[in-house]
């Protein structure tokens, strides 16, 4: 599918950087669409990826309704610099520090050989995967569309995964999970260190975002040798 030349237009003012790769991939791999309200404010939703992120700096008092008609249960997601016209425009939403970490290449290259058996996975292998969770399998049936599924396994049944769940030119955004039977184990670094690798060969960077609440990503992310450079904010709507 061809893109469109709005969103060709719209691409050239995103920088291809790390606090833009949500947007930029998004528009990329068509998962995501251009909204503006009444008012100017620009948006990229995505009802897949339960995303809606501001492009336009000045935030606008519509920007709740418009998003909500767009993606129901969507995020938010804002650049550092929005939050105070957010406390403004969206009283009714919790505001969570992310920070985004990038992996200097030169550091994978004097990674070890991971401690459990890695590769990827295929979505027919994915589909019969019956000891996984049925939200869990769907997640990663759905990314296996756009992107490598790496798997660590215990005993040949894949226990821990990493994907991309957006790529750009330059960078691609790692999402891992594990099984909980299987946590605190190593798994969750073999299967990133897996997709990692694979991608930097493929010229792609890669970013990883953490939330503050979660502890163990940033551990992860630090263990692998991952450098803080940006921090965004992630915006959910209170119950």
């Amino acid at each position: 599918m061809s893109m469109l030349s709005s969103d060709t237009d719209l691409l050239a003012s995103l920088p291809d950087l790390p606090r833009w790769v949500e947007a930029r991939g998004l528009l990329l791999a068509r998962r995501g669409f251009v909204v503006d309200t009444a008012d100017g404010c620009r948006l990229i939703c995505s009802r897949s990826d339960r995303m809606i992120i501001p492009i336009s700096m000045e935030l606008s008092p519509l920007l709740e309704a418009t998003g909500l008609r767009e993606v129901p249960d969507g995020q938010i997601l804002l650049q550092d610099a929005m939050l105070p016209a957010a406390r403004q425009h969206l009283p009714g939403w919790e505001a969570e520090l992310a920070t985004l970490y990038t992996l200097p290449p030169e550091l994978a290259r004097s990674w070890p050989v991971p401690e459990w058996p890695t590769a990827p996975v295929s979505t027919a292998d994915l589909e019969a995967a019956t000891h996984l969770p049925a939200p869990l399998r769907g997640e990663l049936i759905d990314a296996s569309a756009h992107s490598p599924v790496w798997a660590a396994s215990i005993d040949g049944r894949p226990m821990a995964f990493a994907y991309a769940s957006q790529t750009t030119e330059s960078w691609c955004d790692v999402a891992v999970t594990t099984l909980d039977e299987a946590r605190n184990r190593g798994l969750a670094r073999a299967a990133a260190m897996g997709l990692i690798v694979d991608r930097l060969l493929r010229g792609l960077r890669p970013v990883w975002g953490a939330v503050s609440s979660n502890e163990p990503s940033h551990a992860l992310a630090r263990r692998l040798g991952f450098e803080p450079v940006d921090q965004l904010w992630v915006l959910t709507r209170r119950a």
